[in-house]
């Protein structure tokens, strides 16, 4: 039987990050690591950004995050892509699968 795989907070992980509003080119140097795909908006919707890339790890992701809403830019979806998952700590005397 396959042993559950955690994610930790010290690991890195690619994300999915999608917010209302446009990416500016003095965003570039923080952003080096992630893709950035931006679908233009019309008179009745807003432009939407999304960011898509691999996060060094759980504090990377929450500095980004926290960028974003310093900025002012409504985020719509986080979504974790992959992560390097490592198996769960061991707890001597509980029996594994």
């Amino acid at each position: 039987m396959e042993t559950a795989r955690v994610l930790r907070l010290d690991q890195p992980a690619a994300y999915r990050i999608v917010f209302q509003g446009r990416v500016e080119a003095e965003w570039s140097d923080w952003l080096a690591r992630l893709s950035v795909d931006i679908q233009p908006g019309t008179p009745h919707q807003p432009a939407l950004t999304t960011l898509t890339g691999t996060v060094a790890d759980q504090a990377a992701l929450f500095g980004l995050l926290a960028r974003l809403r310093d900025l002012g830019q409504p985020l719509l979806l986080v979504q974790c892509l992959e992560a390097e998952l490592a198996p769960p700590p061991s707890h001597p005397g509980v029996p594994h699968d």
